[in-house]
């Protein structure tokens, strides 16, 4: 039997529903072999564990290799869950295309590879909260490439006052070829990112859409300036409806839109978004804004010291800023633009 059946047997899988991968100190390979014996052994070593671990105010972007050799014939698959530990900010993960060796690595500017999964939240399911894929989803399918490792960008930070351990997993159930009919387009558009010190602001950015284009989930990213991070859609008659909302930087949501999921209503003062399929058509567009302070009152909210600099685009969480609306459509998808910072 080989190692991958062992451990899909293991959380009550076989391998012909799916895989699951983990980022942890005990490794891929006998993983859940341990885990289900009730062998905890390997978090005590710190020969394992101390490659994982971000110490208090620390902040960690790695790239993590997982050996992954997939299946050996056509798969294809589109619900996808994403777990990790408190501190997880951010996963970016990737096909390889080839075989890997398993473990860390620090160039993490490279995501190379084919899509498998973006999330900004330690918890998230596309599609999100359901164990079935609602009609509007169904046919829609991602190849999954033979024998490619995986490419896991990483982004953790602490903001505790004790260490703490990175683990995160990734769960795919596979589903039938002869059922896909659609494919996936991702949504990356970026808004600018250039705050002076001791100003309230807003960046906006926007996305067009010049075909028929079913948005199937949205995520937001920004980091600790940011205090709210919002979405909506301008019909091409000119109205608008606020489709996602973010209060919190620190953890922000996936939010999917089908006749299943049951999203918080936006606009309250917490995370929210629109319930139901979200369809934009020729003419419409998808805006975003990151309302940005780079006060002392802010600085003192969360815990740092204020920037004597101008805060810039670049990866750390609290001495820079990203502004970024992520997602997944099929059909047509969305073109963006950037528009100007408006400053109160």
């Amino acid at each position: 039997m080989s190692k991958r059946t062992r451990m899909l047997r293991a959380v009550g899988w076989s391998p012909e529903l799916g895989f699951q991968l983990g980022v942890h100190p005990g490794g891929n390979t006998g993983y859940w072999d341990k885990m289900w014996a009730g062998d905890y052994s390997f978090y005590e070593d710190p020969s394992l564990t101390d490659a994982y671990v971000v110490l208090a105010g620390d902040e960690k972007l790695q790239n993590y290799l997982v050996d992954f050799e997939g299946p050996t014939e056509e798969r294809y698959y589109y619900r996808r869950y994403f777990r990790g530990r408190y501190g997880s900010h951010h996963g970016t993960v990737t096909f390889m295309g080839a075989p890997v060796t398993e473990g860390w690595q620090d160039n993490a500017d490279r995501m190379i590879g084919s899509s498998f999964v973006t999330v900004q939240n330690a918890y998230t399911d596309i599609p999100q909260n359901a164990l079935d894929v609602s009609p509007e989803e169904k046919g829609i399918g991602l190849k999954l490439p033979v024998n490619s490792g995986l490419n896991m960008n990483l982004h953790h930070f602490n903001n505790t006052d004790a260490p703490m351990l990175r683990e995160n997993w990734i769960n795919a159930w596979y589903m039938p070829k002869e059922e896909v009919t659609r494919q996936v387009q991702g949504v990356l558009i970026a808004a600018p990112v250039n705050f002076p010190i001791g100003m309230v602001l807003d960046s906006e950015g926007s996305a067009a859409a010049f075909s028929e284009t079913q948005v199937l989930s949205l995520w937001g990213h920004r980091h600790a300036w940011t205090t709210r991070f919002h979405a909506w859609v301008v019909r091409a008659d000119g109205s608008e409806e606020l489709v996602y909302d973010s209060n919190d930087w620190y953890d922000m949501p996936t939010f999917s839109y089908n006749s299943i999921a049951e999203n918080p209503e936006p606009g309250k003062g917490f995370d929210g978004a629109s319930t139901g399929p979200l369809v934009l058509q020729p003419g419409d567009e998808m805006h975003f804004n990151c309302h940005v302070e780079t006060t002392q009152e802010r600085a003192d909210e969360i815990g740092v010291s204020l920037p004597t600099a101008t805060i810039t685009w670049a990866n750390e969480a609290t001495t820079a800023e990203m502004c970024l609306l992520n997602g997944e459509t099929t059909g047509g998808a969305l073109f963006g633009g950037i528009e100007n910072i408006v400053i109160d």
